[in-house]
């Protein structure tokens, strides 16, 4: 004769298998319910169901107004534009991403030409690396003929400032040594050391100098101020670091210009 305790065990079992089988009979039914009542899973109406094809465009003649050619496929201007320009912003600042500044022209300028000249034959990699150590600097021959000097460019510079000692001036900042600017916006970055001489500012990340490039040699003027004026162009942003040296004074000055994006 079977035991009481395991026959109600076997209805006990027998009830919740059935619950179990009950309740996923509802949720299997709301699930359906919820999908039926969705417009992107509703069922498609009777006759053409092709997906449509994007307009090829086969000149650029057939162009409406405010659309463009992108890869064969017509699209308003809109679908490719990173944002609205704001007033007071170089366009540099739209076709440019993070990290790419423009390409330049060899004529642009003296100290473009010669890092255009260096890396045409790789006879003087300190002109176009910072890695590479700049020749030395000759100070007759400086005096001489300054333009020769300000003329060329090393990035290094900033690396072989004037050894300590006696007599020899010590670069100072003049004004401001951080400042806040929005990308496409200038500064003018400014040391004090001897009348008349050569001082490099060279930008650790991107942005350009008056010379277009991440470095400058400029000329302090007779009372000893040396400028450069630095742009966040297209491709720069967030903390920018700058330093400043010149091998007529000792030490090397350090200027942080935080580049955010326009709005």
């Amino acid at each position: 004769m079977p035991c009481h305790s395991h026959v109600r065990s076997g209805k006990v079992n027998a009830s919740v298998m059935i619950a179990i089988a009950f309740a996923f009979i509802l949720l299997f039914a709301a699930y359906v319910f919820y999908l039926s009542g969705r417009p992107d899973v509703a069922k498609k109406p009777s006759g053409d169901d092709t997906v449509p094809k994007p307009t090829v465009v086969e000149s650029a003649k057939t162009l409406p107004d405010g659309w463009v050619n992108i890869g064969g496929v017509a699209r308003p201007k809109s679908d490719v534009q990173v944002g609205p320009r704001s007033e007071g912003v170089s366009s540099v600042s739209e076709t440019l991403p993070q990290g790419f500044s423009k390409a330049l022209s060899p004529d642009t300028n003296p100290q473009v030409r010669s890092v255009h000249d260096a890396l045409q034959d790789r006879s003087k990699p300190s002109r176009f690396s910072s890695f590479a150590p700049a020749e030395r600097f000759d100070l007759a021959e400086y005096k001489k003929d300054p333009s020769k000097y300000l003329g060329s460019i090393e990035p290094s510079r900033v690396f072989a400032p004037a050894e300590p000692g006696e007599g020899v001036p010590v670069l100072r900042a003049s004004g401001k040594r951080y400042h806040r600017v929005t990308q496409g916006e200038s500064v003018r970055l400014s040391v004090e050391a001897e009348p008349n001489a050569a001082v490099t500012f060279f930008s650790e990340n991107l942005g350009v100098f008056s010379s277009q490039l991440t470095s400058e040699t400029v000329q302090a003027d007779e009372k000893g101020i040396a400028t450069a004026v630095f742009t966040a162009d297209g491709g720069t942003v967030d903390a920018v670091k700058i330093l400043a040296a010149s091998p007529m004074a000792s030490g090397q000055v350090s200027f942080l210009v935080n580049v955010k994006l326009p709005n």
